[in-house]
């Protein structure tokens, strides 16, 4: 029997766009199934008392260096974004109509791409509009949700879950109870989805 691993991710994380690059892989390798979620990343933050690296020039100078390394490690591409800490709550509702539309998987990969390759601005509801029709969905529906009461509401609920759970960053990632957090976590991953 498969199992399901839970994996939280936020639009504006670099380690998230790391670890979604080798996701599809994984989940071969392991017959595993993949439930994801695309969080608030600032919310999440805010309410698990995380405050981040962005006191410690230290830390983000390593942190530059740690991305780098990774992308080379993969062999996949990034590019700095020009709109650093962007607002992940617009990503966050517009991924919930791709979540509803059955098309998830799709949104995230092409959300993560354009914001880390291609330089797109993801805060932008006509921008996720067009990268939601991109992989089939409605633009207008997309970009729709980023204003949207009720869907902002799903995305503060699914940041107090996540906190609740267990999760103060992402990528974070869960085998039943059993979390794992951070993109250098995957091999952990692996060995527990194999067991």
């Amino acid at each position: 029997m498969s199992k399901t691993l839970d994996v939280y991710l936020s639009f504006s994380s670099p380690f998230a766009y790391l670890a979604n690059t080798q996701l599809t892989a994984l989940a071969k390798r392991t017959q595993c199934n993949i439930n994801y979620h695309v969080i608030d990343l600032y919310k999440v933050m805010q309410v698990s008392g995380n405050p981040g690296p962005k006191d410690v020039p230290a830390k983000i100078k390593y942190i530059v260096k740690d991305i780098f390394d990774w992308c080379k490690y993969y062999g996949v591409t990034i590019n700095v974004p020009s709109r650093l800490a962007i607002d992940s709550t617009p990503g966050a509702a517009a991924a919930l109509t791709a979540k509803d539309g059955r098309k998830l998987p799709e949104f995230i990969d092409r959300v993560m791409r354009a914001y880390f390759v291609e330089d797109l601005d993801i805060a932008d509801a006509q921008v996720l509009g067009k990268l939601g029709a991109e992989v089939g969905l409605d633009s207008e529906v997309v970009a729709a949700a980023v204003t949207d009461p009720a869907i902002l509401d799903r995305v503060a609920a699914d940041a107090e879950a996540a906190v609740k759970r267990g999760v103060f960053g992402v990528p974070a990632f869960f085998i039943d109870d059993d979390m794992y957090w951070g993109n250098d976590r995957l091999m952990f991953v692996e060995q527990a989805l194999k067991s």
